[in-house]
């Protein structure tokens, strides 16, 4: 399918762009930077008359454990939006939310007329009424009301048009996720780095 979602990304250590830990070298010694495993991030993109919105989500988990929750149309390309994900989390319980919309003139979903259906309903009706001596009247009204009588489908997508726009969102939501995964280290309550080799 086409060349495939990037995986490399924007940001993150080329080595190992999701391992928790970064050394930076200072004048003094060594700064040891832990990167908090739980964290959230949110991305955004339209494109082709489709938005996008992904939202990440993690937890300090030993190993990783990549959980899509995507639509089914995306279902094809299941495996690229895992690994563009696992490219840039290395450990963690880590759930990825896509969500697809239509934002043109198009609606997201295509009625279909079950006609094969209708048809058995209709002579399930007219036995019916030669049986019991019923009046065999029946308007577009009712047979509508009857189950899967019209299907509703999703409609049809071109993936090659989408994977940009998809990958945009994903990405989007990935830095922003590794930007809080940062900021919580440096910020919050724990330990955020210890300096190595440093005389006080």
């Amino acid at each position: 399918m086409g060349s495939g979602i990037d995986t490399k990304g924007n940001s993150g250590p080329a080595d190992d762009p999701g391992r928790r830990n970064e050394n930076t070298q200072t004048g003094k010694g060594i700064r040891i930077l832990f990167k908090s495993m739980t964290a959230y991030g949110l991305g955004e993109s339209a494109d082709q008359d489709i938005r996008f919105v992904a939202e990440i989500k993690s937890v300090n988990n030993r190993h990783r454990d990549v959980i899509l929750r995507i639509p089914k149309a995306l279902q094809p390309i299941e495996d690229e939006i895992r690994s563009l994900v696992a490219s840039r989390i290395g450990r963690g319980r880590v759930e990825l939310f896509l969500q697809m919309e239509q934002t043109g003139s198009e609606t997201d979903y295509d009625l279909e007329l079950n006609l094969p259906l209708v048809r058995s309903y209709l002579r399930v009706i007219k036995e019916l009424s030669q049986a019991c001596g019923l009046d065999e009247k029946v308007n577009t009204d009712y047979l509508c009301q009857l189950r899967d009588v019209i299907q509703v489908k999703p409609m049809k997508v071109d993936l090659e048009i989408l994977r940009p726009g998809l990958e945009k969102a994903v990405t989007l939501a990935l830095d922003s996720h590794e930007a809080m995964r940062i900021r919580f280290s440096t910020g919050g309550p724990r330990l955020a780095a210890v300096k190595v080799g440093i005389d006080d």
